[in-house]
């Protein structure tokens, strides 16, 4: 079921509506703040339009990122679970 929570972002308050509970969307809520406030001290622009962009751009980066090593670690368990196998497959054959 939906849940519904009132968040702050970036001195905007918003109705969020999602599958999660009201402590994830906070949580996220607070991370996509923080994220802004981090390009906004950094950054010579003040249109919070760009700042969000920029933000969300951040956040697709670190996104490709945990994908890629999800990817990574994906094919390292493939390989070990492979090897694993024909030596238990040896173990195993009569003799």
């Amino acid at each position: 079921m939906a849940q519904n929570a009132r968040v702050e972002i970036f001195g905007q308050s918003y109705t969020l509506q999602g599958q999660g509970t009201e402590e994830e969307m906070n949580a996220l809520a607070a991370y996509v703040d923080s994220k802004m406030r981090e390009i906004a001290a950094g950054s010579m622009t003040v249109e919070t339009a760009k700042i969000a962009i920029l933000a969300a751009v951040h956040v697709a980066h670190e996104l490709f990122l945990c994908r890629a090593e999800l990817d990574r670690q994906k094919s390292e368990i493939e390989g070990t679970a492979g090897k694993l196998g024909v030596t238990l497959d040896q173990a195993l054959r009569p003799r």
